[in-house]
């Protein structure tokens, strides 16, 4: 397979950003639960998406792949379908779809790509980890590690995907020291505009609470947030005082990955001062 794989389809759209405000029914992705029925779908209706267990599948080598629009529509503000909340009963059919037929037609999700693809992420957090730079040499901070994990796909979210190419929303992870004290950066791509996110900082009450469970807890409270950070997780795990939003550079360069010296040691030196301000016991 070639390292870029680019799809094109007449009907691709890319979204941009409109004036005009209102608000996108949730339709039936807002049932938890369905009932099946012995009826022919409605042609008029459209299709939902079932989401029971995948089926796994693995690449041996990883690719990007991306989608190519050369039409754009202005998106809607309002609440959008995977910030919809469950609930309610959906009766659906998985039959096909006919003029005559009364219910939802439903399709069925089941396949999910496990290939280790990750690494092919790592350009979108350039401008970040020029920074971690920054804090190791300039403030004298040790980097243990820089971890980059694909967001979980969870019923009923899009969040996990990036809005405009449909890559995978990626959060770096970091753990990194600071006069002896431990830390740990959480850094989420949001370069579709999908939402303004800081980047946070968290002093945890005790090392020994990060787990990966912890991280997999974050990342799908994260989602259901609709890209929102879990701030009970954070007042939980790391106490009143323990964790920080770090905003980001502002920049007029269109390409978020790239940022001028000055704007990248400012970025560094706040987060040194939140480090060495906790450090002083003066939180």
């Amino acid at each position: 397979m070639p390292e870029l794989i680019e799809f094109y389809h007449p009907k691709f759209t890319e979204q941009v950003k409109g004036s005009a405000s209102g608000t996108t029914g949730a339709g039936s992705e807002a049932a938890s639960d369905y009932i099946l029925e012995e009826q022919d779908a409605n042609a008029d209706r459209g299709r939902n998406i079932f989401h029971p267990p995948p089926v796994e599948f693995k690449f041996d080598r990883a690719f990007k792949t991306r989608k190519v629009a050369d039409k754009k529509r202005a998106a809607v503000s309002g609440r959008k379908d995977d910030e919809a909340e469950g609930g309610a009963f959906l009766h659906a059919s998985v039959e096909e779809s006919t003029v005559a037929g009364v219910l939802q037609g439903t399709e069925w999700d089941t396949v999910s790509d496990t290939t280790d693809d990750t690494h092919l992420y790592l350009d979108k957090f350039s401008a970040f980890i020029q920074m971690l730079e920054l804090l190791k040499n300039n403030h004298d901070c040790i980097i243990y590690s820089v971890d980059v994990r694909k967001l979980p796909n969870l019923p009923r979210c899009k969040k996990h995907l990036l809005k405009a190419e449909g890559n995978p929303r990626c959060i770096a992870v970091v753990a990194i020291e600071s006069s002896g004290q431990l830390f740990h950066i959480l850094e989420v791509d949001t370069s579709d505009e999908a939402k303004a996110l800081s980047t946070q900082l968290l002093r945890l009450n005790s090392p020994e609470q990060w787990s990966i469970q912890l991280i997999e807890d974050i990342e799908k409270k994260l989602l259901r947030k609709s890209l929102r950070w879990p701030v009970d997780v954070f007042k939980r795990e790391c106490g009143k005082g323990g964790f920080q939003g770090i905003s980001h550079p502002q920049t007029v360069i269109p390409n978020k990955g790239v940022l001028d010296a000055g704007a990248l040691g400012q970025w560094a030196m706040r987060f040194h001062h939140w480090m060495t301000y906790y450090n002083s016991g003066a939180r």
